[in-house]
């Protein structure tokens, strides 16, 4: 084992797997050859996809020649590991096949520099053109600390695939392994051990992704309630009453006992409220279609399933996260998908919701067709 100078720990998994294997024979290009090929170039760029050979899925029959012994137990590795005597050969294949077509780009594995690259593909080569090309461009995208997982799904999907729908072209399993990996880092990580980019549809991923978003979330809002109460000590130990009163805030938690304060407050100054029975979601939407209200404003678009004519996000975010307000005009909706109110309903159900999973095979083209 060593020290990697990105501070991982690196070492040779792949030995005993190498010597009771067969060498793959695939030509690794020689520097003449290189030069010979580009000669005449003024611009030179290099690609580099992180961990380069982890960017290749190892076959179900495979991943039992790369089993691992942890204090966890047995598992075998879904991505090819450094130390594979195969290794170069195999991602030096898939990296002709994945550049294939584009003029004046040679492959060298493993190389460096692939943002350079990813700028002189899109504006010398015409990247977007290229539906192979447009897979490099989609390597690089990572899903943001505040981004939502099916937000960065299909940020990835419509780069991946160059703008073509097809549910079904989403079980390809370079596609789902580069949504697994590109995952935010405290996302991803637990993760690591759970998912089969092999076996688990891309509906299954993203359903595990929010899942585990959704986690962490929780995780870090423990944590900063946990500060804050230490803070809070402090300050009133100190006698701080400034912190006192900033961490207080902090530690809110809304209890029935607020609820009814809030109720009492609103009838004192004259302000109306009603209490849904139920889902407060249909019951707004029930004001708004009676004409009593005129949007619903919240962060669950189950307001469209309802039937709300209006439907109102990022009303109430806080200013700090510069989120414009989003308004939906469900009439529009239903008209530009060619949909009645039942139909969309369905829709709904097909592509899963909080209380069913989706199902293989059917994304959003697909269950739209099918309806129809």
């Amino acid at each position: 084992m060593c020290s990697k100078a990105d501070s991982r720990a690196s070492y040779d998994e792949g030995m005993q797997a190498s010597n009771a294997t067969s060498l793959e024979q695939y030509p690794i290009p020689r520097l003449e050859d290189l030069c010979s090929t580009l000669s005449g170039g003024k611009k030179f760029s290099k690609l580099d996809l992180s961990h380069a050979y982890q960017q290749v899925v190892v076959d179900e029959e495979s991943q039992k020649f790369l089993t691992i012994n942890t204090q966890r137990g047995l598992f075998t590795y879904q991505l090819l590991p450094f130390g594979v005597a195969s290794a170069p050969a195999i991602f030096q294949r898939i990296m002709e096949r994945l550049v294939q077509g584009i003029p004046k780009v040679e492959k060298l594995a493993p190389p460096n520099n692939y943002d350079e690259l990813c700028k002189a593909l899109l504006s010398e080569y015409t990247l977007y053109q290229n539906p192979s090309a447009s897979r490099l461009s989609a390597f690089r995208i990572k899903q943001g600390r505040h981004e939502f997982p099916k937000e960065y799904y299909e940020h990835l999907r419509k780069m991946y695939f160059a703008g073509r729908d097809d549910p079904s072209a989403e079980e390809d399993v370079m596609f789902k392994s580069s949504f697994v990996s590109n995952l935010y880092p405290t996302v991803r990580k637990p993760l690591t051990l759970l998912v089969d980019v092999d076996r688990m549809s891309a509906g299954e991923l993203r359903q595990i992704a929010v899942r585990a978003w959704d986690s962490e979330r929780l995780e870090k809002r423990g944590e900063r309630r946990a500060e804050a109460e230490k803070r809070l000590a402090q300050a009133q130990e100190a006698g701080e009453q400034e912190n006192i009163d900033k961490f207080s805030k902090r530690l809110v938690k809304v209890t029935k006992q607020h609820n009814e304060e809030y109720k009492r407050l609103l009838t004192l100054i004259g302000v109306p409220y009603i209490e849904a029975p139920c889902e407060a979601e249909a019951s707004c939407a029930a004001l708004v279609k009676s004409g009593k209200i005129y949007a619903t404003a919240t962060e669950d678009m189950d307001g469209l399933t309802f039937g709300t004519s209006v439907l109102l996000r990022h009303l109430t975010a806080s200013e700090a996260k510069k989120l414009p307000i989003e308004e939906f005009h469900f009439s529009c909706i239903l008209q530009e998908m060619g949909l009645t109110h039942q139909q969309f309903i369905d829709l709904c159900i097909l592509l899963g919701c909080d209380y069913c999973g989706t199902i293989k095979g059917i994304g959003p083209k697909r269950a739209i067709d099918l309806i129809k």
